[in-house]
């Protein structure tokens, strides 16, 4: 800028004229995290030049609700509780649209219910699966739940937790499982043969005059032999 009078110009001194902060957007979009990690947020500014400037350091941030989230002057947010909390960045008479920062509780364990259950081969049990999580709440994670048996010769289970005795030997045990990402939950099955008289078959006596044994047989395929003494 100068000033000329007649011949005399005076010495130049220079304006300068800065674009205007129109807006600020904090990214990123909606995030959700667990109880006890982080999320960083970034700031960017648009100027009345369509010109953008990376702001994180320079706003002041702001968490609507600190008791399920905190967020530093660097734009690093924590969950400290569980719920929704919005995020805004502010500078000078500039406030960002809020971003909805969702924390979730984290899953602590699982217990496998009922405790050490006993059936028969043939024989059906419900398992259920209780979570518990960071905030002491429960959820019931049966029908999520990744279900397993340790031994599948004694007993099978499904995916919705439903056991099933198969082992036709002796007193057997085996171990459910439920699992959700990397907690997990056990309970012992007890699996026990079926009696004689629950084989729900008729027993046929025959006597086996070759080995002078006494030989039980049923109508299923599956037979049962008694050796006793001789007769006769």
């Amino acid at each position: 800028i100068t000033a000329t009078l007649g011949l005399i110009v005076s010495p130049a001194q220079t304006l300068t004229v800065q674009a205007v902060l129109v807006s600020i957007a904090v990214t990123p979009t909606n995030p959700t995290i667990n109880n006890g990690s982080t999320q960083q947020f970034t700031a960017t500014g648009t100027y009345s030049d369509s010109s953008n400037q990376n702001l994180t350091n320079s706003v002041t941030w702001g968490s609507s609700s600190p008791s399920v989230a905190t967020i530093n002057s660097s734009g690093l947010a924590s969950g400290v509780g569980h719920g929704t909390t919005n995020i805004t960045a502010t500078l000078g008479l500039i406030v960002s649209p809020a971003q909805t920062l969702t924390v979730q509780a984290v899953l602590n364990s699982i217990d496998v219910t009922p405790n050490n259950p006993s059936i028969k081969v043939n024989a059906t049990q419900q398992f259920t699966a209780t979570g518990t999580y960071s905030d002491s709440s429960t959820a019931n994670l049966t029908g999520s739940a990744t279900w397993g048996s340790a031994t599948p010769s004694v007993a099978t289970i499904t995916g919705g937790g439903l056991a099933t005795g198969v082992s036709s030997g002796s007193i057997s045990d085996s171990i459910i499982s439920a699992t959700v990402g990397l907690v997990s939950g056990t309970e012992s099955l007890r699996v026990t043969p079926l009696l004689p008289t629950e084989w729900g078959e008729t027993l046929i006596a025959a006597w086996n005059t070759t080995d002078s044994a006494l030989t039980l047989g049923s109508t299923s395929p599956e037979t049962v032999t008694a050796v006793g003494p001789a007769y006769g």
